[in-house]
């Protein structure tokens, strides 16, 4: 699973993420740009029906190498994930339960795919996928949840 290179791994995918965002707006029509396929943001639901314990706890998770699986669960007001993939076939799957909760999510290779099932309001979700034949799942309840899907594929 994790090794001890993960984090520099990591490190390296984050700056290659950062000089993608940073070179698609200009290289948009080029035939081997990477294509935002969209940012969604939910509308508001009914009120909170959570009723979380606990809260404050950070997780963070680094893989590399194909066909990792992570499954992360939090309940509790304010809590971070942080999940890192890197390779083939990869799959993670988060549920959070409870207020101003975030997770970051960065995934890099082919044929990767996430789940978030979210209860509560006002969470973060950023999820940023990379590659070929990916895929992404949401299940959300209540109000205020802000989600950003971000899918790269090369033409």
């Amino acid at each position: 699973m994790a090794s001890s290179s993960a984090f520099q791994c990591a490190s390296a995918a984050g700056g290659l993420l950062l000089a993608l965002l940073g070179a698609t707006a200009s290289a948009q029509d080029a035939a081997s740009a990477y294509t935002d396929l969209g940012n969604y943001l939910l509308a508001p639901q009914p009120a909170s029906t959570a009723a979380p314990s606990g809260g404050g706890n950070f997780a963070s998770v680094e893989q590399t190498g194909s066909n990792n699986t992570a499954s992360i669960t939090q309940n509790g007001a304010a809590n971070r994930i942080s999940e890192t993939q890197i390779g083939d076939g990869n799959w993670v799957s988060y549920s959070v339960t409870g207020d101003a909760n975030t997770v970051e999510s960065l995934q890099v290779g082919n044929n990767n795919s996430a789940s978030v099932a979210l209860t509560g309001s006002n969470n973060t979700v950023l999820q940023t996928q990379m590659g070929n034949g990916l895929s992404y799942g949401l299940s959300s309840t209540v109000s205020g949840q802000t989600i950003t899907v971000q899918q790269f594929s090369q033409r």
